[in-house]
């Protein structure tokens, strides 16, 4: 299994100006990362970065994976038919980047009983737009107790049945949204391909780095070693830049924990 960066871990230094998606790609080569997640919300001129992102990545050998913002489920279908127009452009600048897979949200829905054939229709477009640029959509479940319920979530994609539409597992929002993370992968397991890491303090409702929580990620790795997971781990919490003591500190722990 692999292991990419999250650019949306320097939010706020991309937003002081003290640090760019130029920077974040220097520190992912640094510290080894054989990938590194681009969130669109972070790049100044996106007709200039996303060819420039693609080949200095290129160069460096590393894999680049394409995140947005945007949710491609609720339970209005006009702000879905919406979206999805939105969704698609993202797709377009995703093969731009050389992505395989577009991250986005889920969206705020709880149970199949809010989705119409309308809504499925949506989805079923999305996921043919992402088969047609040979790429995945990857849904990422919420910290909200909304759109968390990876029974919904599963049901939603058997529903599609496309292997363009898959899961973005986030166990550090699972726990977030008062859900049981590892309970939570043995239901979406089958449908992951992209996979976010970060730790979460219960007590202090604060995201950190792996280890440093209360997820299980011992038995997460576990689980996804035995259903023969070979996609990203990505790292998403956030960091300082001027040491990375949160990178060395989760590298170790996922060593020791055998995430390889």
């Amino acid at each position: 299994m692999k292991i990419a960066l999250c650019s949306g871990s320097f939010k706020p230094e991309v937003n002081d100006h003290t640090c760019t998606i130029y920077d974040i790609l220097v520190i992912a080569e640094k510290y080894g990362f054989s990938g590194l997640e681009v969130r669109e919300d972070l790049l100044n001129n996106k007709p200039a970065d996303l060819p420039h992102l693609q080949k200095l990545a290129a160069e460096k050998g590393m894999a680049l994976i394409y995140a947005c913002l945007n949710w491609p489920v609720n339970k209005d279908v006009s702000v879905m038919q919406e979206n999805a127009q939105t969704l698609i452009q993202r797709m377009d600048e995703a093969v731009v980047l050389g992505s395989s897979l577009l991250k986005t949200g889920f969206g705020p829905v709880d149970n199949l009983v809010e989705m119409t054939n309308a809504h499925f229709k949506v989805l079923a477009g999305l996921a043919e737009a992402a088969e047609t640029r040979n790429i995945m959509l990857c849904l990422e479940n919420s910290d909200k107790s909304s759109g968390s319920n990876a029974y919904t979530i599963r049901e939603i994609l058997e529903k599609v049945n496309s292997t363009s539409l898959r899961v973005t597992y986030d166990g550090g929002n699972l726990a977030a949204a008062g859900k049981d993370p590892v309970a939570a992968l043995e239901i979406l397991v089958d449908h992951v391909a992209y996979v976010h890491l970060k730790d979460f303090q219960k007590g202090e409702t604060v995201y950190t780095y792996m280890g440093n929580g209360d997820v299980n990620y011992a038995e997460i790795f576990r689980i996804l070693r035995d259903s023969e997971y070979r996609g990203y781990g990505c790292f998403e919490f956030p960091m300082k830049t001027n040491r990375l003591i949160e990178v060395e500190k989760s590298l170790k722990y996922m060593e020791e924990n055998k995430w390889n």
